[in-house]
């Protein structure tokens, strides 16, 4: 599963897709208990959404870093992808 999604990856007309693979992933690292795995599948999202501009790809986004650091907050890499999230997706961010 990791493989297509990387193939995925090299795809430039389908980074959102891409972004929404990861941030899947992601989702069963944390129900794995690999909170440290899925902050770095998280980050990679993180660079995605910020040029695709999709809500749905925010909203995923945002709900499996929630689920990280609620579940995962003393985790240092889950710390620092929260601070990141903030800084580079805020929730009320302007249209450009």
């Amino acid at each position: 599963m990791a493989r297509a999604v990387e193939l995925f990856g090299e795809d430039d007309e389908h980074q959102r897709s891409y972004a929404l693979n990861l941030i899947g992933m992601a989702t069963v690292h944390l129900l794995q208990r690999e909170p440290e795995e899925s902050a770095i599948l998280a980050t990679r999202a993180l660079k995605i959404a910020k040029k695709v501009r999709s809500e749905r790809v925010n909203t995923r986004l945002r709900k499996t870093v929630d689920t990280a650091a609620r579940d995962f907050g003393d985790v240092p890499e889950v710390a620092r992808l929260t601070d990141l999230l903030t800084e580079q997706l805020p929730e009320t961010a302007e249209a450009v």
